[in-house]
């Protein structure tokens, strides 16, 4: 027991120290009515950047109805309902 006490200590500490990554995100929506289908793209350098892949995306793949944001010094969860982002900012 004090060994598994200790080893669950252990953990606590290092996930508690270890530092999160932290990323810009572009995510396309192919139809804008329709948010639950997305593509994503991590590590976008900047807002800028991101505005000119989104819109150089949609243009050559011929969406007519697509929308995109930015999102901005996001996190990613992954848990039993997927894969999600938590941004501190989204822009368009």
């Amino acid at each position: 027991m004090k060994h598994l006490t200790i080893a669950l200590l252990a953990m606590l500490i290092l996930g508690c120290s270890e530092e999160e990554k932290k990323f810009n995100i572009l995510s396309i929506y192919p139809d804008k009515d329709v948010l639950a289908i997305d593509i994503s793209f991590e590590d976008i350098s900047s807002l800028d950047s991101c505005r000119q892949i989104a819109n150089k995306f949609i243009s050559e793949a011929g969406y007519e109805n697509a929308d995109y944001e930015c999102g901005m010094s996001c996190k990613r969860i992954n848990d039993e309902t997927g894969k999600y982002y938590i941004c501190k900012e989204t822009l368009r």
